[in-house]
C-alpha cells in the first residue's frame, strides 16, 4: 500500500509538471519543482518557481 501511495502522489506531480510548465515558461520563470505530500490528514500542492534574480512575492502573485 505505501509503495502504491509514493506511485500515485509521483504521478499527480508528473501530471501537473507537464500542465504548468509552459505557461509557467511564458511568464519568464523556471518551474523548479512540484510537490504533491501528504502532512498530517491534508495533502498540499506546492508549485516552487525559480528565476536567475531570484524570487519575491510580486513573482508568486503573478504565476499565482
Amino acid at each position: 500500500m505505501f509503495g502504491g501511495e509514493n506511485l500515485a502522489l509521483n504521478n499527480i506531480e508528473t501530471k501537473v509538471e507537464n500542465l504548468l510548465n509552459s505557461s509557467i515558461e511564458a511568464l519568464g520563470y523556471e518551474l523548479y519543482d512540484v510537490l504533491y505530500e501528504k502532512e498530517g490528514k491534508d495533502y498540499y500542492l506546492r508549485i516552487i518557481i525559480d528565476k536567475p534574480e531570484g524570487i519575491d512575492i510580486n513573482d508568486c502573485e503573478i504565476v499565482n
